[in-house]
C-alpha cells in the first residue's frame, strides 16, 4: 500500500514541474506584451501551444 501511495505522489510532483515548466516558457514568451491587456491572450495561446 505505501508503494501505491509513493508512486502516486511522484507521479503527482512530476505532473505538477512540467506543468510549472510550461507555464513558465508561456509566460517567458509573452512576456514583452506585459503592460498590455493583450499579454494574457498571448500568454493562453502560447501555453495551449505548447500542449498541442
Amino acid at each position: 500500500m505505501k508503494t501505491w501511495k509513493l508512486a502516486l505522489t511522484v507521479l503527482t510532483d512530476l505532473l505538477l514541474t512540467i506543468f510549472t515548466i510550461m507555464a513558465i516558457i508561456a509566460f517567458a514568451q509573452s512576456y514583452f506584451l506585459f503592460p498590455s491587456p493583450q499579454m494574457v491572450t498571448v500568454f493562453w495561446q502560447q501555453f495551449q501551444l505548447l500542449y498541442s
